[in-house]
């Protein structure tokens, strides 16, 4: 999996070069806001929630009119609020490599509403119960709206799900899956070049 995380990082980096090289309609940019959520733990029944907590990312991009696509490193760190109603200590945090499709209603003259999607990697690290860090598959779904400040300068807002379900081992070597979705509110600023 570390390979595939390799992989995925040069890719992002390759094309990003690659549209910076030749091309108008490059963008780069980054968000912070806040996140919570939480889900299930192995088919158990009990829901792990988080309390909410810190979401960062950065991007570069393609304008290709109403369509976008892009790379994008993404940070959440939550501590951990209770285990099926019981108060428990930790936290947990993850590190994403997500490519990005969006979509812009409009003309980008103005205000613009835009949906996205979104599938990458994720390192999911969870520390209480457990102390263990997993690679897995994740996922998400954007919705927000761009203003812009200038004719290179746009912020952003936006709201995002984000999934993903990585396989820890507890403090007593049992395996067990955590259903990991989080949903966060952030502004940002997109500059294009």
């Amino acid at each position: 999996m570390r390979a595939l995380t390799i992989s995925f990082v040069a890719g992002i980096a390759l094309a990003a070069s690659g549209a910076a090289v030749g091309a108008e309609g490059v963008y780069a940019g980054g968000q912070v806001g806040i996140g919570g959520g939480g889900g299930e733990i192995d088919n158990s029944g009990f829901d792990l929630e988080l309390d909410t907590g810190l979401f960062l990312n950065g991007f570069v991009g393609k304008d290709l009119g109403n369509v976008r696509l892009e790379g994008e490193i993404a940070y959440r760190q939550n501590d951990m609020d209770n285990v099926g109603g019981i108060a428990v200590l930790g936290e947990m945090s993850s590190v994403a490599f997500m490519g990005n499709a969006y979509y812009d209603f409009g003309d980008g003259s103005g205000i613009t509403p835009y949906l996205g999607i979104g599938a990458g990697v994720a390192n999911v690290k969870f520390e209480s119960i457990a102390n263990d860090s997993e690679i897995a598959f994740a996922f998400q779904m954007m919705v927000g709206m761009s203003f812009p400040i200038s004719e290179t300068l746009s912020m952003t807002a936006e709201l995002r799900g984000f999934g993903a379900v990585p396989e820890f081992a507890d403090n007593f070597g049992v395996p067990f899956e955590h259903e990991y979705f989080m949903g966060s509110l952030a502004l940002g600023l997109r500059a294009s070049f």
